[in-house]
């Protein structure tokens, strides 16, 4: 790293450096403005003789500031905060030697908000009597926990908040009697408050060498794990949903202990399950963190395919108590060794526990098609990407960071085997156990474990944005193969500067013959297979165009390709057409090869490419009414082989499958599922128990009867949310109330969403309301004059705010919307999500590209399919 990049970044000064924090919490204040006393007692080692301190602080008032040294104390004769660069400046009258274990003490005062970031508040409805110390506010009672990723321990007690600057830490809390503190050590021991009747002083055990975004965490203690040291917390009354999370803690920590060759290395590990969370957990070493759909599952009542999201995310959690916090990045701007990894072993080991949930199919046709997409913006960033203020480094907790991470790796790791690959990782964690690491250090690794420099192969995939296009030919015995960097809109290609190379493993479907090229074109002996299928099981991060002759040969054969590979082939004709490499008749064609496939994961990315186009093209009835009638014939043979009675199946398969081809026919207009989902509807609004829908169609009756309902169904299913208990049937709920085609229903459904729905929310209805065609463009404009009224529903939270503009925003496909949000934020404070905006910019210019260049030929093609079909 070069001297001038370290001096942009905002990054503490060098003289000092912590070894060891002991914090204590008292006099907490739950009720009028929350808020607490502490002490922090930061062992240093004084590197350069130095009369300055700094360290993070932000919205803290520092009263006081002392250096022990020997038994010399010296007072800090300057106390200065710079909220700006959120640092606190200690200043002392005379020089502080070069020494070891010299003791900072600092008294300060916090603030709990509702942020959701740093310690923070969140409110909740209890579903049993909480205990009588519980905070309430007159409106819920409250419980206290912290959230400290990516630079939020800094406003809950001063510290040295940089990766690389870990410690060991000890805590101490005073809080109520009868309620539960919680860390990420075991309790040491509990004490009475002399003069404080019923309070209590909570002791932590001193944790290992780490990171202070990862510390304590407060609740009322509901559920204690039967396996020593693991356990789920949930407030009183969810205790009963737990029992699915705690199923997985103990098998995942064993297989990683024994995957990485370390054993998992504190003495406990907690889950607790908090009522408002700005993401979807977060892992903090020995208490992991969860919102409660993530976590908590009903057996009676709860979607069975929430089960995948649940144990995909603890496995998340739990692989990042090796890879993010045993070992930590040296700095932002390699995250994506934290996160990408988590990513990718995390659903390995889902894959290794419940091979049925076809965790690689759902990553295909979720996750993957997301990097995929903000990849192909030439406003994206590479995964190694700089990062110089706390602002900036929110944004790269992104697709790109998380998913193109992932992805790179599991490409790797399917070209070189899993076995190296791991042996590499292995190797890896060891050396740099309790330290830090840079993306160069990996490589190193499992190069070493490989026999090849990977790093030759990989620089490329981490250093530079995007990713290719393959186009492949075949002739006379050789398959010709070309790459160009694959742009959404390809009016950018000219603006690219240089030409960009990667390399590609291309991944014969059908053989085991390693083939791989990085220059920009090779020719390859054709291997003996029946067919030419390249990235087989959709293990390569980027795009393939066949010759036509190959594309026809591929639909003969599709039947012997796996889901991902279709996955990957349907997200790659649709990506092409939108981008100008081929037509949106050569798509439309490709997808009536699938009228037979069962797969409810290759009918999801059928849907996502059909709900594409008809977003695109959302006020040209012609389009729209021909996409109804062709995506009711794709359905047509299955609709007439299966019984929507079995909703109530055990089969994990069919289960899905009958949700995602209910969903697609309902709000595609099919009569007979319509009038079905109102029925049922009816029935779910009057009953007390929602089982009368099987869960796994409970989201597609509500969307559909929503969708074809009016103003007294509306507010029905808006009351069901109100006395719903399930967390995750009200996000149900939410998703089906954001189906509403009136827009003078909207208004109050805006209102309900920021004064009723938790701030967490408030993102499913922007998705939502983002890509309804009928209302969106009304949901913007409430945005627009409720700007400040939205803030202050999203807590203020950046992270929460990003994502919903971005929710809001990529859906339209009319360049004047890019002129309109130009004005608007344009004397607004964008520091954080300006990135986020020129994304969506760029996003909405390739989709009116596409909708300009291809609108009068699909309008054509599906006049001619109807009067074909008559």
């Amino acid at each position: 790293m070069a001297a001038t990049d370290l001096q942009e970044r905002a990054i503490l000064p060098v003289e000092v450096k912590p070894i060891d924090y002991d914090l204590s919490l008292f006099d907490m204040d739950f009720y009028r403005a929350p808020s607490y006393s502490g002490l922090v007692k930061i062992t240093l080692d004084i590197l350069e003789a130095t009369s300055r301190i700094v360290l993070n602080s932000s919205n803290l008032k520092v009263a006081a500031a002392h250096v022990l040294l020997g038994d010399r104390t010296i007072p800090a004769i300057a106390i200065v905060c710079n909220e700006e660069q959120q640092q606190l400046r200690l200043s002392f009258e005379n020089e502080i030697p070069i020494a070891n274990s010299v003791l900072l003490s600092i008294h300060f005062q916090g603030f709990i908000k509702d942020s959701l970031s740093g310690f923070y508040q969140s409110k909740y409805r209890p579903a049993s009597e909480p205990s009588p110390a519980t905070p309430s506010d007159g409106h819920g009672y409250l419980m206290f926990s912290t959230h400290f990723e990516s630079s939020h321990a800094r406003t809950a007690f001063p510290c040295f908040d940089e990766p690389s600057l870990k410690a060991t830490f000890g805590l101490t809390l005073e809080i109520p009697e009868s309620l539960v503190g919680l860390s990420n050590m075991p309790v040491e021991e509990i004490q009475s408050v002399p003069g404080s009747p019923g309070c209590k002083i909570v002791k932590f055990e001193r944790t290992p060498r780490m990171n202070f975004e990862y510390v304590e965490d407060f609740t009322v203690r509901a559920y204690q794990g039967q396996r020593i040291a693991v356990r789920v917390y949930t407030t009183r009354g969810l205790a009963t949903q737990a029992h699915f999370a705690l199923e997985h803690v103990g098998p995942y920590i064993d297989y990683f202990s024994k995957l990485f060759g370390i054993d998992y290395p504190l003495p406990k590990l907690d889950l607790l399950a908090v009522h408002e969370f700005a993401r979807g957990a977060m892992e903090g070493w020995g208490l992991a963190t969860f919102r409660l759909a993530a976590l908590l599952f009903d057996e009676k009542t709860s979607d069975p395919m929430n089960k995948t999201r649940i144990a995909y995310t603890i496995a998340h959690e739990i692989s990042h108590q090796w890879f993010g916090n045993l070992v930590t990045m040296a700095w932002w701007d390699d995250l994506w060794l934290n996160e990408g990894f988590a990513t990718w072993i995390g659903r390995v080991a889902v894959d290794h526990l419940h091979p049925k949930y076809d965790i690689w199919s759902l990553f295909s046709c979720d996750g993957l098609q997301l990097a995929l997409g903000l990849d192909s913006l030439s406003s994206s960033h590479p995964i190694k990407t700089e990062v110089s203020h706390p602002l900036d480094v929110d944004q790269v907790f992104d697709a790109i960071s998380y998913i193109k991470g992932a992805s790179i790796l599991r490409m790797l790791a399917g070209h070189i085997g899993q076995d190296k690959m791991l042996n590499g990782v292995s190797s890896y964690l060891k050396q740099h156990s309790f330290g830090n690491s840079t993306t160069e250090n990996l490589w190193d690794h499992i190069s070493h474990s490989y026999g090849q420099d990977v790093s030759v192969m990989m620089r490329n995939w981490t250093e530079q944005m995007g990713y290719p296009v393959v186009k492949v030919d075949e002739a006379d015995g050789q398959v010709n193969v070309h790459q160009s960097r694959y742009i959404a809109n390809r009016k950018n290609e000219t603006n690219m500067s240089g030409e960009s190379m990667w390399w590609i493993p291309l991944g014969f479907h059908g053989t085991a013959t390693k083939a791989e090229f990085s220059s920009p074109q090779a020719s390859i002996q054709t291997p003996n297979v029946a067919i030419i299928k390249l990235n087989s099981d959709n293990l390569g991060f980027f795009r393939t165009q066949y010759s036509p002759h190959l594309q026809q040969n591929i639909c003969t054969h599709l039947r012997q390709l796996s889901a991902p590979d279709k996955i990957g082939l349907i997200a790659d004709a649709a990506a092409l057409a939108f981008s100008g490499h081929s037509k949106t008749s050569d798509l439309l064609s490709f997808l009536q090869n699938f009228q037979e496939e069962s797969n409810h994961f290759v009918w999801r990315q059928v849907r996502e490419s059909l709900t594409r186009m008809s977003s695109i093209f959302a006020d040209d009835d012609t389009i729209i009414a021909g996409l109804n009638a062709f995506t009711l014939e794709l359905l047509a043979f299955q609709l007439k082989t299966i019984s929507f009675q079995t909703g109530f199946s055990t089969d994990f398969s069919v289960i899905q499958r009958n949700a995602i081809l209910y969903e697609i026919a309902g709000l595609n207009g099919e009569a007979r599922i319509t009038n079905e989902a109102k029925r049922l509807f009816k029935a779910y609004i009057s009953a007390d128990d929602n089982i009368i829908i099987s869960p796994s169609l409970l989201g597609p009756v509500l969307s559909i009867a929503i969708r074809n309902g009016d103003d007294i169904a509306y507010n029905g299913l808006k009351s069901k949310w109100k006395t719903a208990v399930l967390s995750s049937e009200k996000e149900i709920i939410l998703r089906a109330l954001c189906h509403v085609q009136q827009e003078e229903i909207l208004p109050d459904l805006f209102n309900f969403v920021l004064t009723q729905v938790p701030a967490q929310d408030i993102l499913i209805a922007a998705t939502e309301l983002g890509q309804n065609r009928e209302v969106r463009g009304l949901f913007w404009e409430l945005v627009k004059v409720n700007f400040d009224a939205v803030t202050t529903a999203l807590k203020g939270n950046p992270t929460l705010i990003e994502r919903c503009l971005r929710a809001t925003l990529e859906g339209f496909a009319r360049r004047d919307i890019v002129t309109d949000m130009e004005g608007f934020f344009m004397n607004k404070n964008i520091q954080a999500y300006d990135r986020m905006l020129e994304n969506v910019k760029e996003a909405i210019f390739a989709l009116a590209g596409y909708r300009e260049r291809e609108e009068e030929s699909v309008r054509r093609w599906f006049l001619q399919h109807r009067a074909q079909n008559k």
